[in-house]
């Protein structure tokens, strides 16, 4: 996504195609490797592709943590009931955000 159509901020919107539609070649050991780009390009699109998977890394982390008490009640009720539905993940997300919202005074 980075090299073929440009998709980071580091690069904006240019992209490195590379100019063969086919990406399920059958046979490539006889090809040999032709960039339409630079070696130097190549290290910067390395390195933002190694950027955005620690970001979307450290993103699912924070999601679990945040949600930890939700999985966890998931958990047990997989080891329960050995499946469920998304009626059960959303019930338990239900009361989850119930419970992690502050109550206001006065209310019962």
């Amino acid at each position: 996504m980075v090299r073929e159509f440009g998709l980071s901020e580091a690069f904006g919107p240019v992209g490195y195609g590379s100019g063969d539609p086919n990406y399920l070649h059958a046979d490539t050991s006889d090809r040999s490797l032709v960039r339409p780009y630079s070696e130097h390009t190549q290290q910067l699109v390395d390195r933002e592709v190694a950027r955005l998977l620690r970001a979307a890394e450290e993103r699912a982390v924070a999601l679990l943590t945040q949600h930890r008490t939700a999985l966890d009640r998931l958990a047990a009720i997989l080891v329960e009931e050995e499946t469920v539905d998304g009626g059960v993940v959303l019930e338990v997300l239900r009361v989850e955000a119930d419970t992690a919202r502050p109550q206001r005074l006065g209310s019962t």
